[in-house]
């Protein structure tokens, strides 16, 4: 009996954490690439991700990343800056589905967004020091994120 009991909590903690580790669903239409679930918190945050068939490269200054369906939130790109330096990040971002957003995030403050489908989008980062993430937020997001970091001392 007591065995019994134990195979149907296991049972029921199985579902219960396979159900936690969907996709997060496409509400607003397939013209709407806006966020409906996932909010700032989420991304400042950095909650779990789901991901399938994403693909990471990088080529010098430039990472690519490109994913065919992704839910939550997941780090692109992470460098840090110090107060002698100029940086230049150039993002294009391309969604083919779902809702996304990147953001630059920079001592727990989202700092920048990009685009989507925009064509390419510069940010100049200056007289900043520490850590910067390039975070992506999907709701069954399909995309291509393509990043260039330069780096120049400034005066």
């Amino acid at each position: 009996y007591m065995k019994k009991i134990l195979s149907i909590f296991t049972l029921l903690a199985l579902l219960l954490s396979l159900a936690s580790c969907s996709h997060i669903e496409d509400t607003n239409g397939p013209d709407d690439y806006s966020l409906v679930s996932l909010t700032d918190e989420d991304i400042l945050a950095k909650e779990r991700v789901i991901k399938r068939l994403s693909k990471r490269s990088s080529n010098g200054d430039t990472t690519t990343y490109e994913v065919k369906r992704i839910s939550g939130v997941e780090d692109i790109l992470v460098f840090s800056a110090d107060r002698n330096e100029l940086l230049t990040l150039d993002v294009t971002v391309t969604a083919t589905e779902g809702n996304l957003k990147v953001a630059l995030i920079h001592s727990d403050e989202i700092i920048e967004t990009f685009p989507i489908n925009g064509g390419e989008h510069t940010v100049k980062i200056e007289n900043f020091e520490g850590r910067f993430y390039l975070r992506l937020a999907a709701e069954s997001a399909a995309c291509m994120i393509e990043a260039t970091l330069s780096s120049s001392k400034s005066k």
